[in-house]
């Protein structure tokens, strides 16, 4: 029967490693290629074995030193040389050469290098010559041989950190480069400083090997290999339970060996005790890998741990009180070093993330559990994933036996009871549940005492837990079902109503929803405890929700109302909150419907429940209900009232206050000062506007800075129609203040000097012209506009250039007549035949007939009869082109 080494396979004989190495054999066959392609006199190509601890890099490099063994062509040529133990006791070049040669009298089984290495280090007492001497002993051997070595050195980023002295690294290079006499294969758990590093001696000297996790079909290879037990046939037919494993174990073949030991044990055997056990002897390689980790990373990454499920980006960020942008970039680094992965859940656009390491992620859970419930709970979900619901079920019954045989104590009783109470809860396929309940509440009064709470927790595993449980895995219809039962149980339990209503909406079965949600509020009243109105206000805003689906709006506005009752203006923020949210809701909802005077006040009443002095998450609200409120009476022409809620947003927002607060306030001041606009209150209008720049901060999104400096420019161009040219040049400073890529901006800023014709500034004119142009290239305005300032300033060869790209790009027929009056422009300045060509080019001598003509009779071509309407305007034109030459 072949051994297996976890730790140590440098025990094994070459035929044991041979017939254990089952994966790996694509990467071996890479490495075996670059030693065939090595050229007798030139330089090695070096490289390196990168894994975490258990990929399976030593037994790698040890079955690659056979292979070049076992090959006589590559036998003849190189003699393999294995560092056997760890290099603790190297610290500089003198000891590294001198360890080779010892483990050269190993490899050849020739005492002589052995013998020669302790004499050199008897005599010679400088550390520089004593390394010269040692490496020149490897190279006596390579002459006499007629072979190379190959010098396998497992953790070599350990090693040359051991070497302190930077020169002795260099020395080191120096030697691997000039005498090709010498291969160096090494192994590091993860791609380090050294060789990673601009400016390190050995940066991008080795050749990477980097060992991911064992594929599917490598670990049902591997499995199949294992000695003793069922477990091999029975994972080989199990295909999902292998994947689980390899998925749990992030393919590591080492941690997988060792679970699958842990497997032959049955989950009611001694599981539990072994996987404890597991995780135990593989804390000194969990330890090193975090603590490979800066500060920051490690945190992160410890949050990661601890949440065991997929979490958001900003999930962990808040578990690690860290700001999201920095939490992002970490994560991003983690992934690339393969400490947690990305994972995306159904119907969920952003990713997720989880320890990549499951069995990392068990040893956090064990170890930093608060209480032995607690640290029990965590090792039930974690042995459900392993071993699966089905298997589990064999341990309920027989679980309890083994506490009353092991005669448990009462405290390690009532958690063990609790624990597995839950999870029987949310395994509705468990038809043993009901006599297992019996036996279990007879085992905790043995055990704890007759009146011992847990017996309480078991006898309440009925309908409303079972619902609850239901729910949480998305299992709706099941769920309904169960909190109907639980309401027949418990017909005056608000709690059971308000399941089964929630349950019934997440079903759109909204007309029941709203019949079976409107009893919640029959058992509480508006002045119970602060969790009980609570319910009652989570049951009626669902309850209006559904209405809301139903279209029966009048009844969603009294449910509305019935809401706010249960809710003081001294409640806490929560509370609070929901009446502001509901209030939100229903007055959108009804501006949709048409039902504007009722969407105002159910907007107007949200000030009731928000204070200025409230957390940002209450007052934002507050500022999107009053600015659309604001929006609401404006469209009724009531811009008085409009104005007015608008000017009510700034009491709810600060300097400081989070970016959606800000930008939302920032909006409702835009919409201000557009509306002051059309009330000609100019001033008042300008200092809006500047007040919403106000609330943008330099690293707020991209996005937002964009949509708001949109806006502004929108502004300015009605402000420059107007004829309020110097207003308008004000708002684009403004607009370009919150993005300097607003091109509308830039061409307002242009179209305002050429309009006031103040010539004298048309060379930052064309600047922003020609800024508006590289920001909207396909824009038919901005490019005439800068072809326009350009023969203005006598540029005619470009200003013709731009002029044809407008001219192509033009699709509005308000740009026409602006387009014809620079065409014709340009003719007068004697460029009818460049003119006649763009026309030609672009299609314009099809869409402006009459100018086309015009252009050719002006170049006095022949011209055949045409269409009285279109002769006439030809003429007029011709006659427009005398004029203009005239003056």
């Amino acid at each position: 029967m072949t051994r297996r080494r976890l730790y140590n396979p440098a025990q094994l004989t070459p035929e044991e490693l041979k017939e254990s190495f089952i994966a790996r054999q694509d990467v071996l066959e890479r490495m075996l290629e670059v030693l065939n392609g090595h050229e007798r006199d030139r330089p090695c190509q070096h490289m390196m074995i990168v894994g975490p601890r258990g990929m399976g890099k030593t037994t790698l490099g040890l079955r690659f030193l056979h292979a070049a063994a076992d090959n006589p062509g590559l036998a003849a040529s190189w003699q393999p040389v294995p560092f056997h133990e760890e290099s603790y006791g190297i610290g500089d070049l003198a000891d590294f050469w001198l360890a080779a040669l010892r483990h050269l009298t190993r490899a050849t089984s020739d005492p002589r290098w052995s013998d020669l290495a302790d004499a050199l280090l008897k005599d010679e007492r400088d550390a520089k010559r004593l390394a010269a001497y040692a490496r020149a002993a490897l190279s006596d051997f390579c002459r006499e041989s007629g072979k190379r070595l190959i010098l396998f050195v497992e953790n070599l980023d350990a090693l040359f950190a051991q070497i302190r002295d930077e020169r002795e690294i260099h020395g080191l290079r120096a030697s691997l480069i000039e005498r090709p006499d010498l291969l160096l294969i090494g192994s590091s758990n993860a791609v380090f400083d050294g060789i990673r590093g601009h400016g390190e001696p050995f940066y991008e000297f080795f050749r990477l090997f980097v060992l991911e996790g064992l594929t599917t079909e490598e670990t049902r290879r591997m499995v199949a290999t294992l000695p003793g037990s069922e477990v091999p046939t029975v994972l080989a037919r199990e295909r999902g339970r292998l994947e689980t494993i390899r998925r749990l174990t992030g393919g590591n073949p080492r941690l997988m060996v060792l679970t699958c030991q842990m497997l032959a044990e049955s989950p009611l055997g001694e599981a539990f005790e072994v996987l404890e056990r597991l995780i135990d002897e593989q804390t000194p390689y969990f330890k090193a890998r975090i603590e490979e980790l800066p500060a920051q990373a490690r945190k992160i990454f410890h949050s990661l741990a601890e949440g065991w499920t997929p979490m958001m980006a900003r999930e962990v960020a808040e578990a690690a009180k860290l700001a999201s942008s920095h939490v992002s970039a970490q994560l991003r680094l983690l992934s690339e070093r393969r400490y947690v992965r990305a994972v995306r859940l159904p119907h969920e656009r952003k990713a997720r993330y989880e320890v990549a390491d499951r069995f990392y992620n068990i040893y956090v859970l064990l170890r930093f559990s608060r209480g032995n419930r607690q640290r029990l709970e965590r090792l039930v979900v974690f042995l459900e994933d392993l071993f699966g619901q089905e298997a589990m079920r064999t341990m309920y019954p027989t679980a309890l036996a083994a506490l009353e045989t092991r005669g448990a104590s009462a405290r390690e009783a009532a958690d063990w009871l609790s624990v597995l109470t839950r999870q029987i809860v949310s395994d509705d396929e468990f038809d043993q549940r009901e006599p297992w309940r019996r036996r279990a509440v007879d085992l905790a009064r043995k055990l704890i005492g007759p009146d011992a709470p847990v017996i309480q927790e078991i006898s309440e595993v009925g309908w409303m837990r079972r619902g609850l449980a239901l729910f949480r895995e998305e299992r709706f219809a099941d769920a309904a079902k169960a909190f109907r039962q639980a309401t027949a149980e418990r017909p005056e339990d608000p709690h059971a109503w308000f399941g089964a209503g929630t349950t019934l909406f997440r079903l759109k079965k909204y007309d029941e929803a709203a019949v079976v949600l409107r009893r919640v509020p029959e058992f509480i009243g508006m002045d119970d405890p602060l969790e009980r109105r609570l319910l009652a206000i989570d049951a009626l805003s669902t309850e209006m929700r559904a209405l809301i689906e139903l279209n029966r709006h009048d009844e969603g506005i009294a449910t509305c109302e019935r809401l706010t009752r249960y809710v003081r203006v001294d409640d806490p923020i929560d509370l609070r909150e929901r009446s502001v949210k509901s209030l939100s809701l229903m007055g959108h909802v009804l501006s949709r419907a048409g039902h504007h005077a009722e969407a105002i006040a159910a907007w107007e009443r949200v000030g009731e429940y928000a204070d200025p002095d409230d957390p940002p998450t209450l007052r934002s609200k507050a500022v999107v209900a009053l600015a659309s409120c604001g929006i609401e009476l404006q469209q009724l022409t009531r811009n008085d009232e409009a104005v007015a809620s608008w000017q009510r947003v700034a009491d709810y927002v600060g300097p400081d206050d989070p970016e959606d607060v800000r930008f939302a306030a920032a909006m409702s001041s835009g919409a201000l000062g557009s509306a002051l606009s059309e009330m000609k209150k100019y001033d008042e209008a300008v200092a809006s506007w500047k007040t919403a720049v106000g609330y943008v901060h330099p690293g707020d999104a991209s996005e937002r800075r964009e949509m708001l400096s949109g806006l502004l420019a929108t502004d300015a161009e009605t402000l420059y129609l107007a004829g309020k040219v110097a207003e308008a040049e004000t708002v684009c400073g403004l607009a370009l203040d919150v993005s300097s890529e607003c091109g509308e901006a830039w061409h307002v800023r242009a179209a305002s000097i050429v309009h006031a014709k103040d010539v004298a500034r048309f060379t930052e004119a064309e600047d922003y012209a020609r800024r508006a142009a590289g920001f909207l290239p396909e824009t038919c305005s901005t490019l005439r506009m800068l072809s326009y300032i350009l023969t203005v300033r006598g540029e005619w060869t470009e200003a013709l250039k731009w002029l044809e790209e407008a001219l192509r790009l033009n699709k509005e027929e308000r740009e026409r007549s602006a387009l014809i009056a620079s065409l014709i422009s340009a003719v007068v300045a004697n460029h009818g035949r460049a003119v006649k060509g763009m026309m030609e080019r672009t299609g314009a001598d099809r869409t402006m007939e009459p100018l086309w003509h015009a252009v050719r009779a002006d170049l006095e071509e022949e011209i055949g009869p045409l269409p009285a309407e279109i002769a006439d305007a030809a003429n007029e034109i011709v006659n427009e082109f005398a004029r203009m030459r005239g003056c």
